[in-house]
Formats: structure tokens, C-alpha cells, sequence
């Protein structure tokens, strides 16, 4: 979660240049956002979720969709990485660990299932609370990810998670600087 207190200036600050305030606000929207992309390229780029349906790969479309980076990340997953594309395996696990005869490990369930594995939220002008939580919605992610299956732990959440916080960290102090600067130019602060 990110507030006005992440960026070490009041809301007072704020509210006498509703200008600055908007002009900021979209900024840190696009900050925010760039943060999830930056984690989706990480998952993306380094293979860190390997492929035998592709349902798990899949259920990080949504989020993508969010972002506006589907088709940025649906060609990243269908290079060369994403071999098993169209594979349909008959039979799923719920996260509760039961076995589900009907129905198919797919892309398409991969996707259903994105849609419940995030929070978003970029708050709205006049409450700036960003909010980013992402969890594993599917069954042998979770498993391979954890390192409850042969090989060793996927371990894509942490690296993703690095790549999500190193975008905000990169490009919060410029956001904080450009509007500090154009709240001084105003005139508006007296001494």
C-alpha cells in the first residue's frame, strides 16, 4: 500500500495546487502501473513459471489486462517459452487440493482464474491509496513454486516482487522532485 505519507509531503501540500495535485496523482498511477509491469516482465522474460498447460502462466493475463500490457506479455509467454501452448490436460486442482475430474487444466482456465489472484487499486484524486497484492490462484503453481514438487522452488514471486519494488524505488523520487518543483514555482509557499 502506498499513500501520502510514502511520499514524505502532506495532503495539505496538495490541496493548495489542485493542478500539481492532479498532474502528480497521474503520475503516480503510471508509476503504480509501471511497478506491475515490471513484475509481469520478470515472470515473463526469465521463464520463472515454466509451462506444461500453460493455466498458470495464463492466470497472470488478467493482470495484464489491467495494466495494459496484454499484448506485450501474451507475445512475451509465446515466444519460444510457451512450447505447450493449446495443451489441454483433462482434470484440475483447486487450491483447497481437490481433484476435479471435470473440466481441463488450460489457458482458458488459467485466465479464470486470474481474475481472483490480485488486488489493484489506484485510489482516485481525492484519496491516494495504491494498493498492488498479487497470490497464486493456481494449484501447481503453488506447488512448484513453494518446492513441494521435484527440482528446486520456482521462487518467481520474490524476484517478481524485487522487480515491482526496484520500478517504484526508481521512479518515486523523480514524481516527489517534479512536483515539489512546480509547487515552489507557483509561488505558493510563503516564508
Amino acid at each position: 500500500m502506498f499513500t501520502y505519507a510514502d511520499l514524505g509531503l502532506s495532503e495539505e501540500f496538495f490541496d493548495k495546487e489542485p493542478k500539481i495535485r492532479k498532474e502528480t496523482y497521474e503520475n503516480l498511477k503510471k508509476m503504480w502501473a509501471s511497478g506491475v509491469q515490471a513484475f509481469l516482465n520478470e515472470i515473463a522474460q526469465y521463464n520463472l513459471v515454466h509451462v506444461l498447460s500453460g493455466m498458470s502462466r495464463a492466470s497472470l493475463i488478467p493482470l495484464a489486462r489491467e495494466v495494459r500490457m496484454m499484448t506485450a506479455y501474451r507475445a512475451k509467454v509465446s515466444e519460444d517459452r510457451f512450447q505447450a501452448i493449446g495443451n489441454v490436460l483433462k482434470g484440475w486442482t483447486d487450491m483447497s487440493g481437490t481433484w476435479h475430474r471435470e473440466g481441463y487444466r488450460s489457458i482458458s482456465h488459467g485466465i479464470r482464474e486470474g481474475d481472483h489472484c490480485y488486488i489493484l487499486d489506484f485510489g482516485d484524486i481525492s484519496n491516494w491509496v495504491f494498493k498492488f497484492e498479487f497470490k497464486i490462484n493456481v494449484y501447481q503453481w503453488y506447488l512448484h513454486e513453494m518446492g513441494y514438487t521435484y527440482g528446486s522452488a520456482w521462487n518467481a514471486l520474490p524476484q517478481a516482487n524485487a522487480a515491482f519494488n526496484n520500478e517504484i524505488d526508481n521512479l518515486l523520487p523523480m514524481i516527489v522532485n517534479e512536483s515539489a518543483s512546480k509547487f515552489f514555482e507557483t509561488g505558493s509557499v510563503r516564508v
